[in-house]
C-alpha cells in the first residue's frame, strides 16, 4: 500500500472509517481484537512513522510530523483504538496479555469514563452539558487557600457539590445504556435475581430475543474472510485469496452459507452492512492501488475519488456521525465507478476479448484482483 490518507480534522475522514458507536459495547474482547486488526484503517495506521526526512519549500519538517501524527490518532480514533496502545496486528490475542475472566465472554463489559463521557455527550442536552464543562473546568483548577483560616478549599469537592444541588435538565434521567452500581454488600443469590428481573425488562424494553448466535462462531466467520481476502500474520497476501467457490468447497459447506458468513466478518470487522460500495470504500483504496497500468493513472485517480465521498445517514445506522454532526463537503462528481470498471470488462469479454486483453484494454494490469472486484459486486446482488 502506497497511499496514506492524511486527515488534519475528523470531517475530513469519509464516513464509513467511522465504526459505529455501540457496535463493539457487548462483544468479547477476542472479537473485538481480531475485527480490529483486519480493518485497513488499523492496518496502515498502528505503527507512528518517523517522517522527518520530508520538507517542505523552506526546509521545515516539524509540521509533517505533526500532521500525520494527528491523522494517525483521528484515523486510529474512528475505529475505537487510542494510538498510544495500538500494537501489531500480527500480535496474536493471546500475547496481548492477562485479561479478567469475568469481561471475556462479553456479556458483562467493563465500563471506561470514556464511554460514560461519550453517554453523557450522547444523551443530555447541549445547555446541560454547556453548565456541567464549566463545572468540570473548575474542578480542574488549582485549589484555593482561605486567607482566614489557610484552609485549603478543594476545586473537586466544590464541583461534586455543585453537581449534586444543580437542577440541569437531563443529570437526573436515567441512563439509556443498561448498567447499573451493585452493592458488593449484599448477597451474591440477591445481587443474581435481581439482575436477571432488570436484564427482562431490558430485553423487552429494547425489544431483543434471546441471542442465538453464540460468539462460538465468530472464528468461523473470521476463517472465510481470511481464506477469501488473503489475511496471513497480520497482513492481506493478495497471491493467497480464494474464491468463495473455492472455500465452499474446502470447508464442504454449501456456498449461501460462505457468502453469509464472509458478510458476518465484514460486518464485525466494519462496523456496517456488507455491500459493494460499502467494501471499495473501505478497502478499495487500500487493496486495490496497484490495479490499474501506469498509463491509467488517470482512470485509477478518479475511480478512488468516486470511493472517498460522504455516506448519507441512513446507510449507516447508528453511528458516532450522530453524535459529532460533522461537516461533510459536498460529494464530488462521480466520474468513474467500479461498478462502471467491471461493467466495462464484461461488455469486452462478451464481444469476444480474452480476460487478459480485456484487462489490456481497460489498463488493468492486475487481473486477478479485477477478478476479486467482479466476485465481489455479485454478492450484493
Amino acid at each position: 500500500m502506497n497511499r496514506i490518507p492524511v486527515f488534519q480534522t475528523k470531517q475530513e475522514v469519509p464516513s464509513l472509517f467511522w465504526r459505529p458507536l455501540l457496535q463493539f459495547s457487548y462483544l468479547p474482547f477476542q472479537t473485538k481484537w481480531e475485527a480490529t486488526r483486519r480493518h485497513p484503517v488499523y492496518l496502515v495506521s498502528w505503527e507512528p512513522k518517523d517522517v522527518s526526512t520530508l520538507v517542505d519549500e523552506s526546509g521545515n519538517t516539524s509540521l509533517f510530523q505533526e500532521d500525520f501524527d494527528a491523522s494517525r490518532s483521528i484515523l486510529l480514533g474512528a475505529i475505537g483504538v487510542d494510538a498510544k496502545v495500538a500494537c501489531n496486528p500480527a500480535t496474536d490475542f493471546s500475547e496481548l496479555g492477562e485479561l479478567n475472566s469475568a469481561w471475556k465472554s462479553g456479556a458483562v463489559v467493563p465500563m471506561s469514563f470514556r464511554k460514560l463521557a461519550t453517554l453523557l455527550v450522547a444523551f443530555l442536552p447541549k445547555t446541560t452539558l454547556a453548565n456541567l464543562g464549566m463545572t468540570l473546568v473548575e474542578a480542574g483548577c488549582e485549589d484555593e487557600t482561605v486567607e482566614a483560616t489557610g484552609e485549603p478549599v478543594s476545586k473537586k469537592l466544590q464541583s461534586i457539590r455543585k453537581i449534586a444541588s444543580a437542577d440541569h435538565e437531563g443529570l437526573d434521567l436515567l441512563c439509556p445504556e443498561p448498567f447499573v452500581s451493585i452493592n458488593p454488600g449484599a448477597s451474591q443469590r440477591q445481587v443474581g435475581r435481581e439482575i436477571n428481573d432488570l436484564l427482562k425488562q431490558w430485553k423487552d424494553k429494547l425489544e431483543l430475543e434471546e441471542a442465538r448466535e453464540r460468539n462460538t462462531k465468530h472464528p468461523e466467520y473470521f476463517s472465510v474472510w481470511d481464506m477469501r481476502e488473503g489475511w496471513s500474520n497480520g497482513a492481506y497476501a493478495h497471491g493467497k485469496r480464494k474464491t468463495f467457490a473455492q472455500i465452499a468447497s474446502e470447508k464442504k459447506v454449501p456456498l449461501t452459507t460462505v457468502h453469509a458468513q464472509y458478510k458476518r466478518a465484514f460486518q464485525l470487522i466494519t462496523g456496517h452492512s456488507y455491500c459493494f460500495d460499502t467494501y471499495f470504500t473501505l478497502f478499495g483504496w487500500f487493496k486495490f492501488s496497484g490495479l490499474f497500468t501506469k498509463e491509467a493513472d488517470l482512470k485509477y485517480e478518479k475511480l478512488i475519488v468516486a470511493t472517498n465521498r460522504p455516506v448519507p445517514e441512513s446507510r449507516l445506522g447508528i453511528s458516532i456521525d450522530s453524535f459529532t454532526e460533522p461537516d461533510f463537503a459536498p460529494p464530488k462528481s462521480l466520474e468513474y465507478t467500479a461498478d462502471e470498471l467491471v461493467l466495462d470488462f464484461k461488455n469486452l469479454t462478451e464481444g469476444g476479448l480474452s480476460d487478459q486483453k480485456a484487462a489490456a484494454e481497460l489498463g488493468v494490469k492486475n487481473l486477478e484482483a479485477l477478478h476479486s472486484l467482479i466476485e465481489l459486486t455479485s454478492l450484493s446482488a
